[in-house]
């Protein structure tokens, strides 16, 4: 044991020829017991090795992983074979979901090929087992569309993908590319085996594979021993298959020799029993032979004459479709929005909630505002306010809730609106109100900024209506409210602090029905609302409560990006220009697209192969708007900006994706990103001052501004400043 790899938890690990030995501490005897049990199950590949009284030992066996094995098994594994190391990765998955636990993630790496069968590592849950911290291992590429982060249901579909891989010897979505395999993926389910792959399989393992990756969740097994057991019974009957045949074989050259002779016997017998037949019974049954046909016949014509002056064809009943009855969730849009759904879990706008950075500063703020002896958990100044709130010992006014009610919540996670479920914030009694979102949120809200939300905001609020979003908040020491939102005295209304107005009946039972039926149609009005910049402005637009110290207003800007794109597009309607909107920007092909360019070298964020060719804010692609719509011009929904999205989720290999979609879009967000950077800054540096050289002092000038103007994109985020030499 020379050779001492990093510690895991509680375990000391040593490299050996036949893989890894982990040493835990005596007291460790359960853990180490239960990695050996699930080694045994196929999960983990742990055995025992040995202990003594300080110490227990266990072996992790050594294996390639999956990736490994099948760079040195390329195309199609023998279909027994195949069925058998899919069976046993089946019976790791069920062990687990019998145990209710969760393996992790599968993906290749997390696979590892012993003989002819597939175990799981299980990292970690190997990790949580020795007390290691939590590392959350990077989300599979290839998940269902339904998924938002790996779980035991994904992990079936997975062993889909892996059945799949083995049978036909290619990926069933990954040759078309991610972008219309994704559509694939999420619409019609995986492609059926090459006819030449099928015949040779036994009946029901195509299906089987088809079923594993169906769109349609329902239509999938509901458990991985479900999968085991259709894999047995398949390796079964073939096998019993294989048997009768060899037991047919057999029986038939055993009896060939005997055919002809007792064939020849039965004939004597029956000629000798036809010379004992009396003549009048030969007679009566030569009658008999000649009416049966005869009459036979008359009844067939009869029937078949009756039957075709009644008969009629008939066709199979097709329900119609109801219309949606309520949009809470991506899977009640991406069935018939798949190219909007897939490049919208790419964006910020799907990870929002997600945030490890939001996430953390929501729950300070709760938590450390107000906070006392009384309070020891924080006031939930942010929250909505429950029955025994938190408040300020001098004023007796309520700190919980003083600073707006759900003020993250409202723009990080609108759907919140459409089906409450955060509790409201209980200063003393049942700690489950003060939990983070993440623990409170419903699945649907932990989408973060949804389709369904954002096509469900009809407008803006304005006084009056019953929601209002967060447009104020009250000192605590005097009960004084302040607004947040002075654009309402210019008839602006809407901006900053989540001011959409949400109705669940746009989509449900409000406007005429849209081609197909899905949906109601939102009226013009509030489509409208949707393309203008007001809208982003609801959110892009941040005011917490307090007064700033610089200009006065009684709250603080924590970011302006609507009303710096307010003042810029003031200075273009003067200058005569028409303004590029939010939308125009990172709803569109701006600022360019990789185009086919051969020999060209990967830079400013097209990959190799492709060259950036410049777009107009507002230049569309062409797609359909919905699943057997006709050809238009659509938004996109990268919402691509300078930010990458820090969910744990968020699969890295999303990040630097050096492909393009069928417009010409990157899909990495690192490329986007780029791309974007590259075309809206310049950065110059001026010749060296003279004057200032003469007085012994060097400088130059360093000016940053936008490189985009020709192109109508906002420009005023410009600045120039002294920079020491």
């Amino acid at each position: 044991m020379t050779d001492q790899l990093a510690d895991i938890g509680c375990a000391r690990r040593f490299a050996r020829p036949d893989g890894e030995l982990w040493v835990l501490p005596a007291s460790s005897e359960r853990a180490a017991k239960r990695l050996v049990d699930l080694g045994r199950a196929g999960v983990g590949g742990f055995v025992h090795a040995e202990s003594d009284d300080a110490s227990i030992a266990v072996l992790r066996r050594g294996a390639p992983d999956l990736e490994i094995w099948l760079s040195g098994h390329p195309g199609a594994i023998e279909w027994p074979r195949a069925v058998a190391m899919i069976a046993s990765l089946a019976e790791a998955a069920r062990a687990c979901e019998q145990a209710s636990l969760f393996p992790g993630a599968i993906t290749n790496e997390q696979l590892v090929v012993r003989d002819d069968a597939i175990e799981l590592r299980a990292d970690s849950l190997v990790h949580a087992i020795v007390g290691a911290p939590f590392v959350e291992a990077a989300a599979p590429k290839w998940m269902p569309a339904e998924a938002i982060r790996p779980d035991n249901a994904s992990n079936r579909y997975a062993i889909g993908l892996v059945a799949y891989r083995l049978v036909t010897g290619e990926h069933p979505f990954a040759g078309r590319g991610l972008r219309l395999g994704l559509d694939d993926q999420a619409v019609r389910g995986a492609p059926p085996f090459s006819s030449q792959i099928a015949a040779t399989l036994p009946p029901g393992l195509q299906s089987l594979c088809l079923r594993m990756l169906a769109p349609d969740p329902s239509a999938r097994p509901t458990s991985a021993a479900a999968i085991a057991i259709a894999l047995s019974d398949l390796l079964q009957r073939s096998s019993a298959s294989v048997s009768a045949g060899r037991a047919d074989a057999r029986v038939s050259a055993a009896t060939s020799g005997r055919s002809a002779d007792d064939t020849s016997r039965r004939v004597s017998a029956e000629t000798s029993n036809a010379r004992g037949i009396h003549a009048p019974r030969k007679r009566w049954l030569a009658a008999m032979v000649a009416v049966v046909p005869i009459a036979a016949g008359i009844v067939i014509a009869v029937w078949a004459v009756g039957a075709s002056g009644s008969t009629t064809t008939t066709h199979p009943i097709v329900a119609p479709k109801s219309p949606l009855a309520s949009a809470r969730e991506l899977a009640d849009c991406a069935s018939c929005h798949p190219r909007q759904a897939a490049e919208w879990s790419r964006s910020v706008m799907a990870h929002s909630v997600e945030s490890p950075l939001f996430g953390s500063l929501e729950m300070l703020i709760e938590e450390q505002v107000g906070r006392d002896r009384r309070c020891p958990d924080g006031a939930g100044v942010l929250r909505a306010s429950g029955v025994d709130p938190c408040t300020d010992p001098r004023t007796g006014i309520p700190i919980t809730g003083s600073g707006g009610a759900g003020w993250c919540i409202n723009c990080h996670a609108p759907g919140e609106n459409l089906s409450a479920a955060v509790p409201a914030w209980d200063g003393h009694g049942d700690p489950r109100s003060r939990r983070p979102l993440r623990d409170v949120l419903s699945r649907a809200s932990m989408e973060g900024i949804s389709c369904a939300a954002c096509h469900q905001m009809t407008g803006p609020v304005h006084p009056g209506t019953r929601y209002q979003g967060n447009p104020s908040w009250t000192s605590t020491e005097t009960g004084a409210v302040f607004t947040q939102r002075p654009e309402d005295d210019r008839g602006v209304f809407g901006i900053g602090n989540s001011g959409y107005l949400i109705d669940p009946r746009a989509l449900i039972s409000a406007g005429p029905i849209v081609a197909g039926g899905a949906h109601r149609r939102l009226d013009d009005a509030a489509r409208a609302y949707r393309h203008s910049s007001e809208f982003c402005g609801a959110c892009h637009d941040v005011r917490l409560f307090g007064t700033d110290a610089i200009s006065g207003e009684h709250f603080k800007r924590l970011r302006n990006a609507y009303s710096e794109w307010a003042t810029w597009a003031t200075d273009e309607r003067r200058a005569g220009r028409s303004p590029a909107s939010c939308q125009d920007c990172h709803m569109s092909l701006y600022p360019a697209v990789c185009a086919p360019s051969p020999g060209a070298i990967a830079g400013g964020g097209c990959p190799a192969g492709t060259k950036a060719e410049r777009r107009a804010p507002g230049s569309m692609p062409s797609g359909r708007a919905a699943a057997g719509s006709s050809i238009t011009s659509i938004s996109t929904h990268y919402f691509s900006g300078v930010d990458v999205p820090l969910s744990r989720i968020f699969d890295p290999a999303a990040i630097d994706d050096h492909t393009v979609d069928v417009a010409g879009i990157p899909t990495g967000a690192r490329e986007r990103r780029d791309l974007l950077l590259a075309s809206a800054m310049t950065l110059a540096i001026d010749a060296p001052d003279r004057r200032r050289q003469r007085r012994g002092r060097t400088s130059r000038t360093r000016r940053l501004q936008s490189g985009a103007r020709d192109l109508g994109a906002p420009s005023r985020h410009r600045f120039a400043r002294p920079a020491r030499l």
